[in-house]
């Protein structure tokens, strides 16, 4: 039992130095941009070089977890941090673009391996730890999110700020060494080759619904994530340092949303039915307002609407599959569902450069409601994916 915990306790910290870089990516890319001098539309044509990259990494990662199930957690760690590090050595947009692909190869193989990770824990010990292991990721965005912030505004030197962030996850990689990201519940069977066969015929279904329904959370994550600061910065005028209250707000909800939903008795449909409403109003709201302060309150209300989601989605998957298919299932719901983080950076780009950036928020609220049809119309919620 106690190495179990301890194995939920990495998990945990690995979440969270992963949340580091991403809670200080947002506020860094407005300097990143003046760094290379691009434009919007051109930002968010090289963004998709974290997408590309990860979806890439996701095809090999499985393979790769059952052959090194010691080693590859510590691996990918230290290879997204070295990653985050050539950010020191951006000049150009098509060296931000090499860089970014990278990033998105190291953070896209540690989607999979963590999930894989504690979907396994999960099924060992039959209690719930992806909402806390998720919450991890914003509650190191909401600290690292105003603090990287607030540097900005000290003029803290940009290649400073990456560089800590590197000595960081390379800390936590090393203490994940033992770490294994494989295993079975006790009487399982191994029937790895004969099951793996019949994976396409039996999963297909759910896993594409759950896919797609990830799609589209990941795709207004990413809108956030990625354009929030930017939004509040460059069009409401506001400092770097309120900037960053778009995203720390965000992730406050979102850590709390995933808590409440860890403790709630209600359904998982009821909770995913109220977060898909919320998600609608927060969006929404960002639309129709240009006041400071509302659209701030209106990315956290997304946040708190988003926030169960994409881990009901894994634990999901991860209850209700063999263990000789999870991984797998695992790895093609990351995939299909990463194909939000692909399609939003050239897509909100493109809007904010033929009409403006807050159109964005437009295309979520629709994103929202499609969401909404498939949470309320999926039966796959009530039965074995």
């Amino acid at each position: 039992m106690k190495k179990r915990q301890n194995q939920a306790v990495y998990f945990i910290a690995c979440y969270a130095v992963w949340g580091i870089f991403w809670g200080a990516w947002g506020i860094l890319l407005p300097e990143i941009k003046l760094m290379t001098g691009i434009s919007d539309g051109t930002l968010g044509k090289i963004l998709i070089g974290i997408s590309i990259g990860a979806l890439l990494s996701m095809l090999g990662t499985g393979m790769v977890l059952k052959k090194f199930s010691k080693w590859v957690l510590t691996g990918s760690l230290l290879f997204f941090a070295l990653s985050i590090a050539t950010l020191c050595l951006v000049k150009s947009p098509v060296f931000l673009l090499i860089v970014l692909f990278f990033i998105g190869s190291s953070s896209g193989a540690l989607d999979v391996i963590m999930n894989s990770g504690v979907a396994v824990l999960e099924a060992q010990t039959g209690k719930k730890y992806f909402h806390i292991a998720h919450s991890a990721f914003p509650i190191a965005v909401i600290i690292t999110s105003p603090t990287v912030g607030m540097a900005r505004q000290l003029g803290i030197d940009f290649k400073i700020i990456v560089l800590v962030i590197f000595f960081i996850i390379s800390m936590i990689a090393l203490f994940s060494f033992n770490l294994h990201m494989t295993g079975k519940q006790s009487g399982e069977s191994n029937q790895s080759e004969i099951k793996g066969r019949t994976f396409q015929w039996s999963v297909t279904k759910g896993v594409i619904i759950m896919g797609i329904l990830g799609l589209l959370i990941h795709f207004m994550e990413n809108s956030i994530e990625q354009w929030s600061a930017i939004y509040l910065e460059q069009r409401l005028f506001t400092t770097p340092g309120i900037a960053s209250l778009g995203l720390t707000g965000y992730m406050a909800l979102l850590f709390l949303g995933r808590i409440i939903a860890n403790s709630s008795k209600a359904s998982e449909k009821v909770i995913l039915i109220i977060s898909a409403i919320l998600t609608i109003l927060g969006f929404s709201l960002a639309y129709l307002s240009t006041n400071q302060i509302v659209v701030i309150f209106a990315f956290s209300l997304a946040g708190l609407g988003i926030s169960p989601i994409i881990p009901s989605i894994f634990s999901q998957i991860g209850r209700t599959t063999s263990p000789e298919i999870r991984m797998k299932a695992i790895s093609t719901v990351t995939m299909i569902a990463y194909a939000g983080y692909l399609l939003c950076p050239p897509l909100v780009g493109w809007i904010a450069e033929i009409k403006t950036l807050r159109f964005a928020w437009l295309l979520m609220t629709i994103l929202g409601l499609i969401a909404l049809v498939i949470i309320l119309f999926n039966k796959e919620l009530k039965k074995n994916v």
